[in-house]
């Protein structure tokens, strides 16, 4: 007998279900794709996050966890985790077909006593509107919002140390919920569905908006011949009450989702402060693409491009380009340079992968970078960090700008061999007697 099902089994829900598994709870993991149902059960689906694959081998191995093909009715309440994708559409609506195909596959099954919680982001009221048309089909079923706060890279060691959100449509299912998550770690009843929507997704907003207010902070610098990281270091020591983020475009298919699902339905005065911040992401990558454009206008073509970092974040390490800031350049210089030859490298994802971004994969980020006019740095990986720019200028072709958009290399203080220039955003380029200083201030 499954005493939990989860629905839609991406990162965040093969997270959840091998977590749960681990403390004993028996889990079913099920997804609409067969592909991906036959790679979890034939463990080809291989997850970035070491601890996240060892937990599944041994969820498996221990009969804890199992991978369904079809949904059937178990012989007591079940409690189904619903984690399938919550996109929005291209004018910013809350796309709903996956999370109601997922409800629908499960009132196929369902019992009264069973529990539908809801583990995806969604838009503040879904929840309780998904419970109350469902009730009004005639099914007894207990519903709360379960937002999951982990991120990726850490999703499955993140269920243990994050507490666990719980909105219950009434007492019941609070409590009901609480019993299953709490084998995970501490939960907090914030006394209904909307409040923990709210949570999660002001949680994601805030990130999305301290991002964008030091990308605007590295927009002046840019503007005034600043250094961004210098300020930002000096600024905060011994004084607690400017704590900036790192500067860097903000990636991955959640925050700049999220703030539209907080967007739909406000006051236009209101939503206008989130479009803001979407706004100054837009700008960030323009300042970007502006360089760029400048400097491969002067180059005698063909042109040669590498890539390096192309995942939306390099820590931790993922190998998920959505929304990343690689994939947004592409598309600018292919728009703009059809007969450019871009290189990719990346030091999580495979060759395979980089392919599907449409650019040629190299074995190494030498290989990328030897006789490009143009290198682009585009996450914070720590083996950019320790990228020595010298050997790169050798290998690039004579006057090849480095572009560091993340501030993962540091300022160089001399001039670099074969003519290569070197600008990280928002501190400028080949900068002299500004002094050394530590980067890790975030």
């Amino acid at each position: 007998m499954l005493e939990a099902i989860v629905i839609g089994c991406g990162t965040i829900g093969a997270a959840v279900g091998a977590a749960l598994a681990s403390k004993g709870v028996v889990t079913g993991l099920y997804d609409i794709a067969p592909l991906r149902r036959e790679a979890l059960r034939n463990r080809s689906l291989l997850f970035v996050e070491i601890e996240l694959a060892q937990a599944l081998l041994a969820a498996v191995a221990a009969r804890k966890l199992r991978v369904l093909d079809s949904l059937e009715r178990q012989p007591a309440p079940t409690n189904y985790i619903v984690c399938t994708p919550t996109p929005v559409g291209a004018a910013g609506e809350f796309d709903a077909s996956a999370i109601m195909s997922a409800l629908e596959t499960i009132l196929g099954v369902a019992q009264t006593g069973d529990a539908i919680f809801i583990r995806s982001t969604v838009p503040i009221g879904v929840t309780r509107k998904l419970a109350s048309r469902l009730r009004a089909r005639g099914f007894e079923l207990q519903f709360a919002s379960t937002p999951d706060r982990s991120i990726e890279g850490r999703n499955f060691a993140d269920q243990f140390s994050v507490p666990h959100l719980i909105g219950g449509v009434d007492a019941q299912s609070a409590i009901r919920a609480a019993a299953l998550f709490g084998h995970l770690g501490r939960t907090i009843d914030v006394g209904a569905p909307e409040a923990s929507e709210a949570a999660k997704l002001f949680s994601n907003v805030w990130r999305a908006t301290m991002f964008a207010t030091s990308n605007a902070m590295a927009l002046v610098c840019e503007s005034h011949g600043l250094d961004v990281r210098a300020i930002f270091e000096a600024a905060t020591t011994d004084y607690d009450r400017f704590s900036p983020a790192r500067p860097g475009p903000v990636g991955g298919p959640c925050l700049s989702k999220d703030i539209r699902l907080l967007e739909a339905g406000l006051p236009q005065d209101i939503a206008a402060l989130f479009q803001g911040v979407r706004q100054i992401e837009t700008r960030f990558v323009g300042q970007v693409v502006s360089a760029i454009e400048s400097h491969l206008s002067a180059r005698p073509k063909p042109l040669r491009i590498a890539l390096a970092g192309l995942a939306f974040k390099g820590r931790p390490e993922v190998d998920d380009v959505r929304g990343s800031v690689a994939l947004t350049l592409i598309q600018s210089i292919r728009a703009r340079w059809v007969d450019a030859r871009l290189v990719g490298w990346d030091a999580v994802m495979t060759a395979a992968q980089i392919e599907e971004t449409g650019i040629q994969p190299a074995a190494s980020l030498s290989e990328a970078v030897k006789g490009a006019d143009l290198a682009l740095f585009c996450n914070i990986h720590p083996t950019l960090a320790k990228t020595s720019l010298v050997d790169l200028a050798n290998l690039a072709a004579a006057g090849a700008l480095f572009y560091d958009l993340v501030g993962v290399t540091l300022p160089f203080r001399a001039d670099l061999p074969n003519g290569a220039r070197h600008h990280i955003l928002g501190q400028g380029e080949n900068r002299f007697g500004l002094g050394e200083y530590n980067t890790g201030y975030m």
